[in-house]
């Protein structure tokens, strides 16, 4: 009786250790007037990133992470957009919105790490 509480314990203990790992990392987040939502993004070498970015401000935002090659069209109030990328090498990048005079209070982290 013991030998097959054991197993089982030990069963889901394996099962539920993989429930928190995962390859993706979602991100939703949001470019308000004048902040993102989202400060960091944290993220493992290897792990695919995929961003929901909407504008829920009054003003035109968009998404920047030069490193990554990233660069969303200049939304308007109220429109979203979807892309994804791998986070390939552990490193700190900082991502913006390029709209003159937002850089400086609208930007954010991705933090990769091993």
């Amino acid at each position: 009786m013991k030998t097959v509480w054991l197993l089982t314990l030990v069963t889901c203990a394996l099962l539920l250790s993989g429930c928190g790992s995962s390859d993706t990392v979602n991100v939703v987040l949001a470019g308000e007037d004048i902040f993102f939502d989202v400060i960091d993004i944290d993220a493992q070498v290897g792990q695919t990133i995929e961003v929901q970015f909407t504008n829920t401000g009054t003003l035109e935002h968009n998404f920047v992470l030069p490193e990554f090659d990233i660069e969303t069209p200049i939304l308007k109030p109220g429109e979203s957009t979807t892309f994804s990328f791998t986070a390939a090498e552990p490193g700190e990048y900082v991502y913006i919105c390029s709209v003159p005079g937002h850089e400086t209070l609208m930007h954010g982290k991705l933090i990769v790490t091993e």
